[in-house]
């Protein structure tokens, strides 16, 4: 019977009996685990385990890349890359048993695997200083690649002082912890302008040159008045309309593409949907428009992140094909090799080439950028948030960038945010 019982409990019932959160054993193999390194695309380390094998703490030398490493805290849990790629991080086996006898019954330390991102540790951090004080979110694809190379969230924080600093950070309104670029859920406005126009263009419903009544007329949104953002010019046409980010034009697509046209442009520039790429996001929840006229210039329910409003850019900027995106490039296990990302080529494509380059030559530039910039009214206490879409070059897009600033007006500063970051890209 003793004999059977031990049996019973060790083999059968052992593995059960292990993960139970109050076996002692869980949290010393725990807090004995060589967790693995992450490092940008030129090998800078981001996040590493420093310390002795009874005393190891998590160290993040590159403080500024905290919404994309996420944080690893054996008191408050995992985020961002530390918790989507936490198993290759730790080194766990898909053999339970290998496992158990290599750290449970030899007593082996665990050692995990490293992670080698696509973020650029020196355009991270131009991101998180040009960002400056301000609260909102930077977002840089390399399009050719389908690479975020930068990806900054303010207001920040520190996650080497994260269990110091965590009820502080919950209790924070502002939301240090949420990662804006991928999780804040935003009106997007004229945002949508560029893809409905593009829509109604590809479909033969509009031409640019076509003219169009009351480009300037002021359009009511919760007791705020909307106009045209930029220079207005004699000839009333759709590029006009475009270039000058008029607000009561696109409420006529409405009419032109209906709310079926509307939502299906949504749909296929991925504004309904969660990104696939390897840190968490935000999944909408918009199921119909409610009012189509609103639904055109992003009044309505539809609200948007950040890297949804840059895969839909880069679409644009990639010829009318949507991107596949990613931000994690290699893995390797302890003692193996570099394994890199299989990248996958999307063959989805939204938009004839022909549509896309027309969009393309429409966009206002500045110094070689193509570029969109445009306040939102933001909730009906009248808050606006602004928006820069930026390309460069112009002609022919190689990098693609999204900010957005909360609460702040200035056309002038979003945009000097935006070609600051094309800069540096560019060297």
């Amino acid at each position: 019977m003793v004999a059977l019982a031990s049996g019973y409990w060790s083999v059968l019932r052992g593995p059960q009996i292990l993960e139970r959160d109050d076996n002692p054993r869980l949290v010393e193999t725990e807090l004995r685990i060589q967790r693995g390194r992450i490092f940008d695309q030129n090998n800078v380390i981001l996040a590493e385990t420093l310390g002795d094998p009874d005393d190891l703490r998590r160290v993040y030398p590159v403080p500024s890349a905290s919404h994309v490493t996420g944080y690893y805290s054996f008191r408050h849990g995992t985020s961002g890359i530390e918790n989507t790629l936490d198993s290759t991080l730790r080194g766990d086996s898909d053999d339970f048993w290998q496992q158990f006898w290599l750290y449970n019954t030899l007593h082996e330390s665990q050692i995990g695997g490293d992670v080698r991102l696509t973020i650029d540790a020196q355009l991270q951090q131009a991101a998180d200083e040009a960002l400056d004080e301000n609260q909102g979110a930077i977002v840089l694809l390399n399009i050719a690649e389908g690479a975020v190379e930068a990806m900054v969230s303010h207001p920040n924080y520190d996650p080497n002082q994260l269990d110091d600093q965590f009820n502080e950070l919950t209790e924070n309104e502002a939301a240090p912890l949420l990662n804006r670029a991928t999780q804040g859920q935003y009106q997007p406005g004229l945002v949508l302008q560029p893809f409905l126009i593009a829509s109604a263009l590809d479909a033969g419903l509009i031409k640019l040159e076509d003219l169009v009544e009351g480009m300037n007329d002021a359009v009511m949104v919760n007791g705020g008045q909307l106009q045209c953002v930029g220079p207005l010019e004699e000839e009333s046409t759709w590029l006009r309309a475009l270039q000058s980010r008029c607000p009561n034009p696109t409420l006529k697509l409405a009419d032109i593409l209906g709310s079926g046209g509307m939502f299906n442009t949504f749909g296929d520039f991925g504004l309904l949907s969660s990104p696939e790429i390897e840190i968490e996001t935000e999944e909408p929840s918009v199921d119909e428009i409610q009012d189509s006229r609103m639904a055109a210039i992003g009044q309505d329910s539809l609200s948007v992140s950040p890297l949804q409003v840059l895969l839909a850019w880069a679409t644009l900027a990639n010829g009318g094909q949507k991107q596949a995106i990613n931000v994690m490039d290699a893995v390797r296990g302890p003692h193996g090799e570099w394994e890199e990302n299989d990248k996958e080529e999307s063959s989805q494509r939204i938009i004839q080439v022909s549509t896309a380059d027309m969009i393309l030559d429409a966009l206002p530039r500045h110094q070689g950028y193509a570029e969109y910039a445009v306040p939102v009214l933001s909730g009906p206490e009248g808050a606006t948030n602004t928006w820069y879409l930026g390309l460069t070059p112009g002609d022919s897009p190689q990098y693609a960038v999204v900010v957005v600033l909360e609460d702040n007006e200035s056309i002038i500063d979003v945009e000097q945010i935006g070609r600051t970051m094309l800069g540096f890209a560019t060297g």
